[in-house]
């Protein structure tokens, strides 16, 4: 049997596959061929426990290396003749040239569906541009809703936020023309998340309250 090699086979997964599959078959013909060469071994207790007996077995002992060697020899000749140039026999069922046309045809009908479904996937995006265009309402400009509260809650960007006159939280609040000055970047954020300025204002109170209690104490 011809030992296989990897350039006689396609560059494709297919052409590996076959590639293995031609080297398995070929190691284990080697092996069988190999057990042939080797057979017929001679083993000590076959032979009397005697002098003669020594003699007897070491000479079919050497008998047996001659025979196994010159076995080996010419297993070694015949796969060197087998693997040489012009000797075109198959390793297996599925030459590389089988393969190489069955990858083409794969490859064929691979591009086929490829470009099928890319013409579908085409086809649906235009129809459902078209129900998207019809079906989608003009939008609304919301109006801006300007609103004076001084609860709690959810605030719109863009309220005017309560301006409570002369009470007890007049030196507590932030913002222009106030007593701790315009908002920073913490009480804008409150603001926006929805605390209102005498909210804010009503903290500050008993956050400076409490501060002046534990300076007494």
């Amino acid at each position: 049997m011809k030992k296989p090699f990897r350039r006689e086979f396609p560059s494709t997964v297919a052409g590996l596959k076959a590639y293995n599959k031609a080297k398995s078959n070929w190691n284990k013909t080697q092996t069988g061929e190999r057990k042939k060469a080797t057979k017929g071994k001679p083993n000590r207790r076959d032979f009397p426990s005697t002098v003669e007996g020594l003699r007897n077995y070491n000479k079919a002992k050497s008998n047996w290396n001659k025979t196994k060697n010159k076995n080996l020899k010419d297993l070694k000749i015949n796969n060197k003749l087998s693997n040489q140039v012009g000797n075109v026999e198959s390793n297996s069922k599925q030459t590389s040239a089988s393969i190489r046309a069955n990858q083409k045809n794969n490859d064929k009908n691979s591009n086929k569906l490829k470009i099928n479904n890319e013409k579908k996937k085409v086809v649906l995006k235009k129809e459902t541009n078209k129900v998207v265009k019809k079906e989608t309402p003009k939008k609304e400009t919301p109006k801006k809703v300007i609103k004076s509260t001084t609860k709690g809650g959810p605030v719109k960007s863009g309220v005017e936020y309560a301006r409570s006159k002369g009470d007890d939280l007049a030196g507590f609040r932030r913002g222009p023309n106030k007593a701790l000055g315009k908002d920073t970047r913490i009480t804008k954020k409150l603001k926006k998340s929805g605390f209102t300025e005498d909210r804010l204002a009503r903290l500050r109170k008993q956050h400076a309250e409490f501060k002046a209690r534990r300076k007494k104490k």
